[in-house]
């Protein structure tokens, strides 16, 4: 199981249905929950629309503040890493400064969560 995190505009071209533009796409395993939960970036990633958030702009700032502790105590996160093997610090890491930078790019988009 995974969070498939998509950052999108619609567009009105005037017809009947809109047309949906996918800005970024990306993926990650929800065998880091607890990771995102335990620096703060779980409500903002995993759980957008249940917190809020609608936009990507309304989630740069706890992103950032999530990965900055996320980051700066990998000894502490690492202790978190799942025992299967399946999600990695580094993952998550990775994961979350992808998100932030188009997040930055592009902060009117959309946010959809699908977990």
């Amino acid at each position: 199981m995974s969070l498939d995190f998509t950052l999108y505009v619609d567009v009105d071209t005037g017809s009947k249905n809109n047309i949906t533009h996918v800005v970024f796409e990306k993926n990650v395993t929800h065998n880091l929950v607890d990771m995102a939960k335990e620096c703060g970036i779980y409500d903002c990633l995993w759980r957008p629309e249940e917190n809020g958030f609608d936009n990507a702009g309304q989630i740069t700032f706890p992103l950032k503040k999530g990965l900055y502790k996320l980051i700066n105590n990998p000894d502490k996160y690492k202790l978190l890493q799942p025992s299967s093997g399946y999600g990695t610090y580094t993952g998550l890491v990775n994961f979350a400064t992808e998100v932030l930078e188009n997040c930055i790019e592009h902060p009117k988009c959309k946010i959809e969560a699908s977990r």
